[in-house]
């Protein structure tokens, strides 16, 4: 019965989510997502100059499953500067299930500013 009452909404669209979900699967499918990224430091394949090669990083892999675009700027712009911490937490759950399906462990999850 209580399930009726705390229902989760879509951080996007503001539609009814099923429990543990942060996004729908329209706003989800949405997302622009990374076409099969470079293993080594998560751009999109081909890459042209790969800025691992030649340098010494001291990292296995890189998992950047999302494109910099809409609607992905968008959520983020409004979860920094707007308070909409639902979108941290629906991003959260997308990026923990990209990250298990891509490599499944990991030693860091690293923020990276909105601007220098």
């Amino acid at each position: 019965m209580l399930e009726h009452w705390f229902v989760d909404n879509c951080a996007g669209c503001g539609g009814t989510l099923p429990p543990a979900s942060g996004l729908c699967g329209v706003c989800a499918a949405e997302l622009p997502r990374v076409p099969s990224a470079c293993g080594l430091c998560g751009l999109a394949t081909p890459v042209a100059h790969c800025p691992r090669r030649g340098s010494a990083w001291h990292v296995a892999a890189v998992v950047a499953p999302l494109v910099y675009r809409p609607p992905v700027d968008f959520y983020l712009h409004s979860l920094k500067y707007r308070g909409r911490r639902t979108l941290g937490r629906a991003l959260a759950l997308t990026l923990a299930h990209e990250f298990a399906a891509a490599r499944g462990t990991g030693d860091a999850l690293v923020a990276v500013p909105l601007h220098a």
